[in-house]
């Protein structure tokens, strides 16, 4: 998984490529978790996903929420393929995201 960041004064952004399942999500909770709690806007986009699972999916939907309950924004850009956006869809989190594939 690759994550790179950029800070700016009252936002970052984010941009995640590779996998994101349950074998490498918590690589990434720490470090994100530091910049909700930094920043006031988050922009988050994922993009050359190789592998996306429920895990990943959770991980973004709990970020989202917490960031709105502690007053805060954030935003995600998906560019996935078909197989990640089917997952988003099946598992009811297709309207939560920007997805394009």
């Amino acid at each position: 998984m690759k994550l790179q960041i950029d800070e700016n004064l009252n936002a970052a952004n984010v941009l995640l490529e590779g996998s994101l399942d349950i074998d490498n999500i918590g690589e990434i909770i720490p470090e994100i978790g530091a910049l909700s709690d930094k920043y006031h806007t988050l922009h988050i986009d994922i993009d050359n996903v190789t592998k996306l699972d429920l895990a990943g999916i959770q991980f973004f939907y709990a970020l989202k929420k917490k960031m709105k309950s502690n007053g805060k924004k954030n935003s995600y850009h998906f560019n996935l393929n078909r197989k990640e956006k089917d997952l988003l869809e099946i598992a009811g989190f297709s309207e939560l995201f920007n997805t394009n594939i």
